[in-house]
């Protein structure tokens, strides 16, 4: 998971996607390794386009503040718009995300990753992030390969660019990354800045890979 986390973000903290800057972007992560399997999406909105939501927000909100019915101070009004309006988009982000494991789904929530960076602004853009984990004794991770679709509904009206990243760990070797036939041999770093990692690709909203368990040492 550390290792994911890295190539998808740390990078971000300088730089965010390399396209054009009107756009929003998602990110999608697969890895599994010894401690279970990690997917991880990243969105990236414009930061001109959440500044003037919160704006709007807040000019209704001072409505209240000036009839006498809402009692909170400036502060505390932008504080609880910017708060609401990040859990909005995890909302709205993790609803349109599912994973499936060996063809079956998996009844679980993606929820907001914990790292200082989500929900807030830097390079131009609003960074959100949202992942889920199965632990290595999950029973989907029984098997010796293990077969995996992150499909993303999220958004589908802005104009988006995507990236998509799989790997593995000593336990569980990559065999398959659907993104490959977007990206083809040069696929880039996968970091944030790459231009070679993007593409407004529609098909990357659907990230498939597959992964066979590595043979014990001798």
């Amino acid at each position: 998971m550390r290792l994911l986390l890295l190539l998808l973000l740390l990078p971000a903290f300088a730089s965010a996607h390399p396209m054009s800057r009107d756009q929003w972007s998602l990110r999608h992560a697969m890895k599994l390794d010894a401690g279970g399997l990690t997917a991880v999406v990243v969105l990236e909105i414009p930061d001109q386009m959440v500044v003037d939501e919160l704006k709007a927000a807040e000019a209704i909100a001072q409505a209240g503040v000036q009839a006498g019915t809402d009692k909170r101070s400036p502060s505390e009004l932008r504080r609880d718009l910017v708060d609401a309006q990040r859990k909005e988009q995890w909302k709205l982000l993790g609803r349109g995300v599912s994973l499936t494991v060996n063809g079956k789904p998996v009844d679980v929530a993606f929820t907001p990753h914990d790292t200082p960076a989500n929900g807030r602004a830097m390079s131009g853009f609003f960074l959100y992030i949202v992942s889920v984990k199965l632990p290595a004794d999950h029973p989907a991770l029984a098997g010796e390969t293990v077969a995996a679709v992150l499909q993303d509904d999220a958004y589908p009206v802005p104009p988006m660019v995507f990236s998509a990243l799989v790997k593995g760990g000593d336990d569980w070797l990559p065999t398959f990354d659907s993104s490959t036939a977007v990206f083809g041999d040069d696929r880039g770093s996968g970091l944030p800045d790459d231009p070679r990692s993007w593409s407004d690709d529609k098909s990357l909203r659907r990230l498939e890979a597959k992964w066979k368990r590595a043979a014990p040492a001798k």
